[in-house]
């Protein structure tokens, strides 16, 4: 999700106005705070949702966990999906999703992946190869890329937050880490 700092920022610039969504597993909440650039979150467990795939006799457990989030990512109709995380439950969820414009990757009528942009094409030839070690064009430039924008060259960003100095500031202290310069 660091990686696609870049991207909400050129989608912040070609769209002042807009508001993002951001769609991601749980796990990646703490960092999704630090971001610049999203004014909605919306979280979903996927190891919930697999662990009831695995282990729950009831076949529709694992629905009711997806029915949750498909309720939220349908409630708002929405300008342009970006789907950079090209996984096969990524396609599905993005072609549930109520949007003018795709790009990215997304599951067809019959469930068969589109690929909805020429930069989402070149990463999975290369997920899907040796060719990523070898490879001059960074993660980063291809989600902007794949979000319709021109890689700016920019690094990635987080921001501080107070909750995170507190933390810091605490952690140091406790630690007897509080004095001089800490790399």
């Amino acid at each position: 999700h660091i990686q696609s700092t870049p991207l909400l920022r050129d989608l912040r610039s070609r769209h002042p106005g807009a508001r993002i969504t951001m769609v991601a597993e749980r796990r990646f909440a703490d960092v999704l705070q630090l971001m610049g650039g999203i004014d909605r979150i919306i979280l979903y467990d996927n190891r919930e949702t697999a662990w009831r795939v695995a282990m729950e006799d009831d076949p529709l457990a694992a629905y009711a966990c997806l029915e949750r989030l498909v309720r939220q990512l349908e409630d708002t109709r929405y300008d342009l999906v970006v789907n950079i995380t090209l996984s096969r439950l990524s396609d599905f969820l993005t072609s549930l999703v109520p949007a003018e414009r795709v790009s990215g990757t997304i599951a067809g009528e019959r469930g068969a992946r589109r690929v909805e942009s020429d930069w989402a094409a070149y990463l999975l030839s290369t997920l899907n190869g040796d060719n990523r070690r070898f490879n001059r064009i960074n993660l980063v430039d291809v989600f902007t890329g794949i979000g319709g924008g021109r890689p700016d060259g920019g690094p990635v960003e987080l921001f501080e937050t107070a909750h995170g100095r507190a933390f810091a500031d605490r952690f140091l202290a406790d630690h007897g880490l509080d004095a001089g310069r800490l790399v």
